[in-house]
């Protein structure tokens, strides 16, 4: 008889239990946030799972995946741009780094890909306290300069940490309509803090979730159409989300664009003159303000040209591996959801450098782990997409022999992962 553990159903009993409690470090951030007004609930929440996980790999109780190898290549150049930076910068550093935020994302991501989720679960949960943390920072009503903010992070942050559960919550609501509550409270917190980025970002998260499920040649048609009305009409999106920032002035979104555009070639032009090393991790806006050709203390607003610019190609190279990785192939269900999350953050990250920011990246590096650790489906055929040692693929393991069927794991089929029914001795000698 199989036993059951805490959280876990139809587990063998030698193995080691599933993590469910990953699940605990978004609502512990995000609700944490609303008590303190600041990121730290979310910074030792992610820092406790990366320690418990990496206790359990280092027993033997998680594996190590072939994705670990990437997170620590990643890991590793972006010690090495921080201990041996390529540049010296007299001017000190306003705000942090950002490195051991960044490191402790990552060591996140290396424990969901060691322990893997539940898609269904995470999902639900990224939607659910989205949902409530729009309210709550909607009734608190912190605003600056008519943009809302809350949890102790600006209105273009709080956009940014809003995108990625609304996008969750609609994506549900094609099943259970009553998503699409905390989706329309997750959306009019995005309108009013009045960011153009999480605009987008949910726009593009949402289309990719519907867009995925349909046939082929249909996914291809409806990206052509939206290419080429972008393109026919430039300036479509940008002007799109400036109505919906209609209550700033357009001088002020005229001057931001402006100071963005300058950053992101200023950035560019370094990566050109450090293009293996970068610059050294989190010295862009000190290497920006002594810069006679900017003179602004002030970041990329962009993480992809952050990585880049700070810690070389390689590093941006790495990142972007582990998201193909990750976004790679087929995905159905509760995956391809996962799926359009990951775009929605993707997007985020072109306006905001929220890699650093715990409270906002968590979800991000859950999902983008989560995913690394299934196969994509055109990759199983009847195999598990689940790892071997994932309660999903031992309990369908146990089903499929109970049942009779040849070939061990790799026979398995998405009803045995679905619907798993232990058989009676009787039942199971009457079979033999």
């Amino acid at each position: 008889m199989i036993k059951d553990l805490p959280g876990i159903t139809g587990s063998r009993s030698n193995s080691a239990p599933y993590f469910p409690m990953a699940l605990l470090v978004i609502p512990i951030g995000q609700l944490g946030a609303a008590v303190t007004g600041s990121s730290s609930p979310a910074f030792w929440a992610a820092f406790s799972l990366m320690l418990f996980v990496a206790a359990q790999v280092a027993v033997g109780a998680r594996p190590l995946r072939p994705s670990h190898y990437w997170v620590g290549l990643l890991a590793c150049l972006l010690l090495y741009s921080y201990a041996f930076p390529s540049v010296t910068t007299f001017a000190p550093p306003i705000q942090s780094t950002g490195l051991t935020e960044m490191l402790i994302g990552l060591g996140v991501l290396a424990a969901a890909i060691a322990s893997p989720l539940q898609p269904r679960k995470l999902v639900n949960v990224i939607a659910l306290t989205g949902g409530i943390t729009a309210t709550y920072v909607l009734i608190a009503g912190d605003y600056a300069s008519g943009r809302l903010e809350g949890l102790g992070i600006n209105c273009n942050y709080l956009g940014a940490l809003l995108a990625i559960p609304c996008v969750a919550a609609v994506a549900m609501g094609r099943r259970k309509p009553a998503w699409l509550i905390p989706a329309g409270i997750c959306l009019v917190a995005i309108f009013e803090t009045q960011s153009r980025g999480a605009f987008l970002a949910t726009a593009v998260g949402i289309f990719i979730v519907f867009v995925q499920s349909r046939p082929r040649l249909v996914q291809v048609f409806l990206t052509v159409i939206a290419i080429a009305v972008t393109a026919l009409l430039p300036g479509t999106l940008a002007n799109f989300a400036d109505v919906l920032a209609a209550d700033r002035s357009a001088s002020e979104l005229s001057h931001n664009t402006a100071t963005r555009k300058a950053v992101a070639e200023f950035a560019v032009r370094v990566i050109a003159e450090h293009p293996v090393r970068g610059i050294g991790y989190g010295l862009f806006p000190s290497y920006a303000a002594e810069s006679p050709d900017f003179g602004i203390y002030m970041a990329t607003h962009n993480d992809y040209l952050r990585l880049a610019a700070e810690s070389g190609v390689i590093s941006l190279a790495a990142f972007l591996a582990l998201i193909w990785l990750g976004i790679r192939g087929r995905r159905s269900d509760d995956l391809a959801i996962l799926r359009g999350l990951l775009f929605t953050y993707m997007t985020v990250l072109v306006f905001v450098n929220v890699l650093t920011t715990p409270i906002v990246s968590v979800p991000f590096w859950l999902s983008l782990g989560c995913l690394l650790a299934t196969r994509p489906a055109n990759e199983t055929a009847h195999a598990s997409p689940w790892p071997a040692d994932h309660p999903a693929t031992e309990e369908a393991h146990e089903h499929a022999f109970a049942h009779g069927l040849a070939g061990g794991r790799r026979t398995l089929t998405d009803a045995h992962l679905r619907k798993p029914r232990h058989l009676s001795s009787m039942e199971i000698g009457s079979r033999k």
